[in-house]
């Protein structure tokens, strides 16, 4: 009986949320139709050994004109979410190599030519300062460096230095999230989440290991940095607050495939984006325990690399392991327009930026593409 009234309630709330979202699409003005995302600078992450083979970049559109230049595929790009900083983004490529950048004058305004060996394959600022960044990859270690170190606005930044090195998981990993100043959250390919504390610089401070496969992407909720989400390669995303004895709060429905990409919508905690290896995007609320949205065009298994919403939450961006960037209404449930040739490989990362004026894309191609209205 317990059971069968909870089943009613999730179903009632979930009605709920989907009545109160149709309700909201009909007072809200539609998106134009024609609307555009314009290309305004075009960034090549160069070949740091030019002088020997190496991919090189074909002929490109835009601001940036025709590219042959060699370039090094990147694995993530990420915007710095602190006010202060708010042009500034960083990207990690397969050189090992983190990079951070001026998004307003289009270069490249410092670098870490070796953070490793092997492929990097995240990074993530610490948002409250902006002056921590965190990479990782194929080492299986988490490199924390320090930027910014005035705090000057209008500085030009000319020193990164390494602060931290943390170990402990014992496979790639592939994604990392500030929770606040001190402590950190990271995932990877030997299924299991890790908590560290900055300020413990030892070994990890939890270790979340549910997940039956790899994880591939994980999100922070900034307004309350205790609640995290993650999506795994064993199709689950789970929701986790890790001050509950037993973190993981939330498991959704099991999907047919893996969950490539999961992003929290701007200032709201209910509402989730979940990007599967299917190349369908569902957006689930936390009061409703189930779906709420879905939003997927063609058939086939282009998997989504990665999410960003608009600053209101009204527009949904996706990636593909193809060259497409596609728009979403999120209330509507339909797509706005979509963004086809400028990268000519598989769009590995996409980024908002602080203002919501900025979306930076980045991917195999070696190609940084800056997008605003």
């Amino acid at each position: 009986m317990r059971n069968t009234i909870a089943d009613y309630q999730r179903l009632i709330d979930q009605n709920q949320v989907k009545q109160t979202l149709k309700s909201e699409s009909t007072n809200v003005a539609p998106i134009p139709s024609l609307f555009t995302m314009p290309l305004k600078k075009t960034i090549l992450n160069k070949d740091g050994n030019a002088s020997h083979s190496g991919k090189k970049a074909s002929s490109q559109g835009g601001e940036g004109g025709a590219h042959s230049e060699p370039t090094v595929p990147i694995n993530c790009v990420a915007f710095n979410q602190n006010e202060k900083y708010a042009d500034q983004f960083a990207t990690v490529d397969e050189q090992g190599r983190l990079s951070i950048w001026d998004a307003k004058k289009g270069v490249k305004q410092i670098e870490e030519p070796k953070v490793t060996n092997g492929l990097l394959m995240t990074c993530s600022f610490e948002s409250r300062e902006g002056k921590l960044i965190a990479c990782g990859g194929i080492d299986t270690k988490l490199h924390i460096f320090s930027i910014n170190p005035s705090g000057k606005k209008k500085e030009k930044l000319t020193l990164i230095e390494k602060v931290k090195e943390l170990t402990g998981h014992y496979g790639l990993i592939t994604c990392s999230s500030f929770m606040n100043q001190q402590y950190l959250v990271s995932g990877s390919n030997d299924s299991s989440i890790m908590l560290w504390d900055l300020e413990k610089p030892g070994r990890f401070l939890v270790k979340y290991g549910e997940h039956q496969n790899e994880v591939l992407s994980l999100d922070v909720f900034q307004l309350d940095g205790n609640i995290i989400v993650s999506g795994s390669n064993d199709a689950t995303t789970r929701v986790w607050d890790i001050r509950q004895k037993s973190p993981c709060i939330r498991i959704f429905e099991k999907n047919k495939c893996g969950v490539s990409a999961v992003k929290f919508m701007t200032d709201c905690v209910n509402t989730i984006a979940i990007g599967c290896d299917d190349s369908s995007i569902k957006l689930y609320d936390l009061r409703a325990i189930g779906k709420i949205g879905k939003y997927k065009e063609e058939q086939g298994f282009e998997s989504v690399q990665s999410l960003a919403f608009s600053t209101s939450g009204r527009l949904l961006f996706s990636s593909y392991n193809n060259n497409n960037i596609k728009v979403w209404d999120v209330l509507q449930e339909r797509k706005v327009t979509q963004i086809k040739g400028q990268h000519r490989e598989a769009v590995k990362s996409i980024s908002m930026s602080y203002d919501g004026g900025t979306l930076v894309s980045a991917g195999k191609d070696g190609i940084v593409h800056l997008w605003g209205q």
